[in-house]
């Protein structure tokens, strides 16, 4: 096996499996150099089974919070609250609910977005205090954050949602 063949056919494949390293490498570097361009709360999420895997190659690599945080790009507060997660309540506990639980349907975001296109003297605490006279609570801080997406296209309702409006427009 000692053959001048087999050391040329084994440098061969070190030399092309040297360059496939060396390309991949620099694809991270592009996909790592645009990530690190977004900001880091509006960075799309791993999904649970990322996580885990994230967490599995920490430990495989021996690697500290903040260097596992640094070739993910996430923080390292963000490693560390899921390792806490895990060491509470097992494996199970990385997986997340997708949708928040509080999050309000598409026809109150619509219902603030039309109120204050109609309105648009109206700031957050007006249109606020508006839908809260309608029996709608939300916070000024949630009216804000709503008003700020972008609108979403018109979505059909029943009449009774278009009389709602009307009601809050009316109010105002």
């Amino acid at each position: 096996m000692n053959s001048r063949v087999t050391r040329v056919r084994l440098k061969a494949e070190n030399d092309r499996l040297g360059q496939q390293v060396a390309m991949l490498t620099e694809e991270i570097r592009i996909k790592d150099a645009r990530m690190q361009r977004i900001d880091p709360q509006k960075r799309p999420h791993f999904a649970p089974t990322e996580r885990m895997s994230i967490l599995e190659l920490r430990a495989a690599r021996a690697w500290s919070l903040q260097q596992t945080a640094d070739v993910f790009l996430v923080t390292a507060t963000t490693i560390a609250s899921w390792m806490k997660r895990l060491d509470e309540q097992g494996a199970d506990a990385l997986v997340q609910i997708r949708e928040p639980v509080n999050k309000f349907p598409d026809f109150v975001r619509y219902a603030v977005q039309r109120i204050k296109t109609l309105c648009p003297s109206l700031g957050k605490v007006k249109v606020a205090e508006v839908l809260c006279r309608a029996g709608l609570h939300l916070g000024s801080t949630t009216v804000g954050r709503i008003l700020w997406e972008p609108p979403r296209l018109t979505v059909l309702f029943p009449t009774t949602f278009w009389t709602f409006v009307y009601e809050l427009t009316a109010a105002a």
